[in-house]
């Protein structure tokens, strides 16, 4: 015994001797790793305790995926928008006699993918495609240049032209489910070079811009037509102590049709309903467009307004003028108020105080509606016909980013006859 133990701490000691570092190096490993962990550990901590400037976040921004650089130089972001609408129609005798019966169906209204992000902290670029429908379109592609002096930003690609409170709303924010029937008249998003502009702490903005009328991957479609459309919008009273202001706005556009032809169609309001007005093919050298819009918010009412008149010049002795309006109430049974944007003069997103299904328990914000809406395409030689709707809705909003809408439309066709149109839509934006 006494023999293996002296064996035993001779062979001991040999090893250590031998190889005195294995204990110190296995130390520093450990004391290495350590430091590496402390080291990943405070980069993390720097990073969530960053201020990065403009507002920016690092992973999301106001339900946005949002990937930024450490000065804020660099952003970019992509979302999209999914709307889901269903329709039931009931028409009376008339409607069906016109040959104007519409079938009962849903459809993707819009399903839309977006990119978009900001350069050297003064250029913007937005990219948007709408798939619904089964093909790819453009639906805003555009770069700007913000905090030019005097101008504001410089906006050129395919983007909306600057007319009227109800077109320039986005879709995700409008009260309906279809816009009024007065934006059949009104141009949407063309290519060209658009100006924007606010001040007065946002009591004023006014944007202007020169368009080339394009299809929907943004190439002109005519030769040589330019339109030029201008809006001016201002607050004169803002309730600085709670939600409370009175909007007022114009606009004024001067066009030139395609080829000198001109056609206005018109759908009750719904997007899957047969075509209920149309001009046919006028000939037309030149057009005016002219509104005035109006739009009061006090607590969980407001109300909205607008009207607007096209000026048609043709050959004839007389220039004919169809005209179009809408106003409407909205109140909030859960106290919110509707938000407006006053760098653009528009509404804004709806945030319910107690998001549904959220840990409080919260119900969401409910929204009750009424509009009437009036759109008249007969005057002199246009026989385009007259069309008046009714349509109450109810909005639940679970969330700023999800909403169900269910909207009732009465539409009138004088002369013709009547239908009730049931609408819902399922909508969802990132």
């Amino acid at each position: 015994m006494l023999r293996n133990i002296i064996l035993m701490t001779a062979m001991l000691m040999i090893i250590i001797g031998a190889r005195p570092s294995v204990a110190q190096t296995l130390e520093d490993r450990l004391n290495g790793l350590q430091r590496i962990q402390d080291e990943q550990q405070q980069a993390i901590d720097q990073l969530q305790q960053a201020k990065l400037p403009t507002g920016g976040c690092l992973a999301s921004c106001d339900g946005k995926l949002v990937v930024q650089s450490a000065d804020g130089s660099f952003k970019y972001s992509i979302g999209g928008r999914l709307q889901n609408d269903w329709a039931w129609f009931a028409e009376d005798s008339g409607i069906r006699a016109a040959g104007k019966r519409s079938e009962d169906g849903t459809e993707f209204r819009r399903a839309r993918l977006m990119a978009s992000g900001t350069l050297y902290e003064r250029i913007n670029f937005v990219t948007q495609y709408d798939f619904a429908g089964g093909s790819p379109a453009f639906y805003d592609v555009y770069l700007e240049l913000i905090k030019v002096p005097i101008m504001g930003t410089i906006r050129v690609g395919q983007t909306y032209e600057p007319i009227g409170l109800e077109t320039l709303t986005s879709d995700n924010y409008v009260s309906f489910i279809e816009r009024a029937t007065l934006t059949a008249i009104t141009p949407e998003r063309d290519t060209g070079l658009r100006v924007l502009n606010s001040a007065i702490d946002g009591r004023m903005s006014w944007s202007i811009g020169l368009f080339r009328r394009s299809d929907k991957f943004g190439k002109a479609q005519d030769d040589g037509a330019y339109n030029a459309t201008g809006r001016i919008t201002a607050v004169p009273w803002r309730n600085d102590d709670g939600p409370g202001l009175l909007h007022l706005g114009m606009s004024l556009s001067k066009r030139q049709p395609n080829n000198d032809s001109l056609q206005i169609a018109v759908q009750p309001e719904a997007h899957l309903a047969a075509t209920y007005l149309d001009t046919t093919a006028l000939t037309v050298t030149s057009y005016d467009l002219l509104g005035a819009e109006a739009a009061v918010v006090l607590g969980p009412w407001s109300l909205q307004g607008e009207w607007l008149g096209a000026m048609l010049g043709t050959p004839g002795p007389a220039d004919p003028t169809v005209s179009a309006w809408y106003g409407y109430i909205s109140y909030f049974l859960t106290g919110e108020s509707r938000p407006y944007e006053h760098d653009q003069g528009v509404m804004g997103r709806v945030k319910p105080r107690h998001p549904a299904f959220s840990k409080d328990g919260g119900a969401g914000a409910w929204e009750l509606l009424l509009r009437y809406s009036s759109i008249d395409l007969t005057d002199g030689a246009v026989v385009g016909g007259e069309l008046h709707n009714w349509t109450g809705g109810a909005n639940w909003y679970l969330n700023p980013k999800t909403r169900v809408m269910a909207n009732y439309v009465r539409s009138h066709l004088i002369g013709v006859g009547t239908t009730d149109i049931v609408e819902t839509r399922f909508q969802i934006d990132f």
